[in-house]
């Protein structure tokens, strides 16, 4: 069983969201496609990176759950095929972690793992204060400085936008 898992990540917030981007470093952890729905779309090299990310993350002890986008009775209104899959802080772990998806928005139109495979880096969405009600006040404003702290002490790289410098600063 692997215990150091090889993945560069960079998160960048802003209020809303950012994004998350991953490269791999040299020598690093390679997106593989696995078990026997390797050949189906969706089921393979892809689902791998986000449990590499995953995995990384935990390391910094940042716990998300990784869900199937069709199953997910919490998010079911969101976008994608009956493969794609996505990040997400546990409903169970709503009291004690920063409420935030990472999902890959461009996962239609092009094979990030592919990329991700040959060293580029590709970029994830992030969506912040996702269980905030419709209509309501935000559940926690503050999630972006909760993901900030928990990089920090977890050593991932996270830069914020100005007016988070800024309000930070104040």
């Amino acid at each position: 069983m692997q215990s150091d898992y090889k993945i560069n990540l960079r998160f960048v917030l802003n209020r809303e969201g950012g994004g998350l981007y991953v490269s791999k470093p040299e020598g690093g952890d390679e997106a593989k496609a696995s078990g026997f729905t390797r050949d189906v779309h969706g089921w393979g090299k892809e689902i791998h990176l986000l449990h590499l990310i995953r995995k990384r993350l935990e390391q910094a002890g940042i716990y998300l759950a990784r869900k199937k986008v069709q199953g997910d009775k919490q998010f079911f209104h969101m976008f994608g095929d009956e493969h794609m899959c996505y990040l997400r802080t546990p409903t169970k772990a709503k009291s004690t972690m920063p409420h935030f998806w990472i999902i890959d928005d461009q996962y239609a139109v092009r094979p990030t793992a592919n990329e991700y495979n040959k060293g580029e880096t590709v970029r994830f969405q992030i969506t912040g204060d996702i269980f905030q009600e419709e209509g309501k006040p935000p559940k926690q404003p503050n999630w972006w400085k909760l993901l900030y702290d928990l990089c920090v002490s977890g050593g991932v790289p996270c830069e914020l936008s100005d007016e988070l410098i800024q309000e930070i600063a104040a």
